[in-house]
């Protein structure tokens, strides 16, 4: 019964990767893969890219759930495609500050 579990979680990491791909067959890592995109397979708008508008704001989606832009530096045209700010989280302008650790 191990074995057949160890096998069937090596299959589904490996349709993972393969999902995760951009057309080209490169990663669909912003961090590695400058064509990274939301729009490919196994991105959060994978199957919904239609139009230039729609990949446009996938390229610049990946990268903000990747942290490598933030809310605020995402263009305005394209915002409608971000999650929905959490409404139990204080919005402010104030600094996040973490405690020192012990």
């Amino acid at each position: 019964m191990k074995k057949s579990g160890l096998f069937l979680v090596l299959v589904l990491s490996l349709a993972l990767v393969v999902m995760a791909q951009d057309d080209r067959g490169n990663v669909n890592d912003p961090t590695v893969n400058e064509r990274a995109n939301a729009c490919y397979t196994g991105g959060t708008l994978a199957g919904k890219c239609t139009s230039e508008w729609d990949w446009i704001a996938g390229w610049y989606l990946i990268r903000f759930e990747y942290g490598l832009i933030s809310r605020e530096a995402f263009p305005e045209a394209y915002r409608s495609v971000l999650p929905a700010l959490d409404p139990t989280v204080p919005v402010t302008d104030e600094p996040v500050t973490t405690p020192e650790p012990i």
